[in-house]
């Protein structure tokens, strides 16, 4: 079932060691497949969770976002839980500006 996420809520995103470079993250880390860029809001996960759930999480990262800074970019966030994933939200829009509103977990 789809819910309202409120904007003080988080969204945690994987991030693969070829988006990293010296701490960085490399440009065109944040992106859509499907149907948008894939997160998971942590009313239903946790960033070790989120991790896990790559095929190799050895090689994975976790960043975070406040959903409300995400909405102030233009961005919409839609919870779009699967069987396997109560977590599942999307982002969708523009992701030019993601890069100064993330935090590291």
């Amino acid at each position: 079932m789809h819910e309202d996420i409120p904007n003080e809520d988080r969204l945690y995103y994987r991030v693969h060691q070829t988006y990293l470079s010296r701490g960085e993250l490399k440009p065109g880390v944040f992106r859509e497949i499907g149907d948008g860029m894939s997160t998971d809001w942590a009313k239903y996960s946790t960033p070790l969770e989120s991790r896990n759930r790559a095929k190799k999480p050895e090689k994975n990262g976790i960043v975070s976002f406040i959903v409300g800074g995400l909405r102030k970019l233009n961005l919409t966030v839609v919870h779009a839980p699967s069987k396997e994933n109560q977590a599942h939200t999307n982002v969708n829009g523009a992701k030019n500006s993601l890069k100064e509103y993330h935090q590291i977990c």
